[in-house]
């Protein structure tokens, strides 16, 4: 067999193994097959969330699955929810966390752009161009730009769209930090 496709099958087959191994131990735990450690950490971080004063140490828990044997494994297999588990949490990965504070984050600033870009149009027309009665007449009127009326009808659109990114920004960073918050408590 020539050694490239020794070397592919060799690193295929462990992650095949590795993949199976992970499964399994999902499974397990998803069934409640599973013993809790106590562990410990230097710094803060996901699996050390606590802070413990005597020992002066952050921990957490970790669940480490109870060992079987393939018998029964393929035994739990038949008997447990966990398979249905999984294609449920890929669901739940495909529908964003969104209530109804992000929502309403997300319509106020649908509303603060589309109100923004009409008034701006609003004071580009009527602060632009502006009618003002000829030299020496007053039933005269000529029309004349003005430039200051340009600037305040670009600072209302600037600051609509910027409220209106900012507050996109913040209900995204909300429905992440559920989403985050959710995985961490499963």
């Amino acid at each position: 067999m020539n050694q490239k496709v020794e070397e592919f099958l060799t690193k295929a087959k462990a992650e095949e193994t590795k993949q199976a191994e992970k499964e399994k131990r999902r499974i397990l735990i998803s069934a409640g097959l599973f013993e809790k450690e106590t562990v410990y950490g230097d710094s803060y971080s996901a699996e050390c969330p606590y802070y413990d004063n005597e020992k002066k140490k952050y921990y957490g828990t970790k669940k480490n699955p109870v060992d079987v044997t393939e018998e029964e494994y393929a035994e739990i297999l038949k008997y447990t929810t966990a398979k249905k588990d999984k294609e449920d949490e890929e669901e739940i990965k495909a529908t964003p966390v969104n209530d109804g504070a992000e929502k309403t984050l997300n319509t106020i600033a649908t509303i603060t752009l589309v109100c923004g870009i009409i008034a701006s149009i609003i004071c580009f027309a009527t602060l632009c161009f502006q009618k003002v009665p000829a030299a020496g007449y007053t039933y005269i009127t000529e029309t004349k730009f003005d430039a200051s009326g340009l600037g305040i009808a670009l600072s209302v659109l600037i600051v609509s769209i910027a409220t209106w990114a900012m507050m996109k920004v913040f209900a995204n960073i909300s429905i992440t930090l559920k989403e985050l918050n959710s995985k961490i408590k499963r």
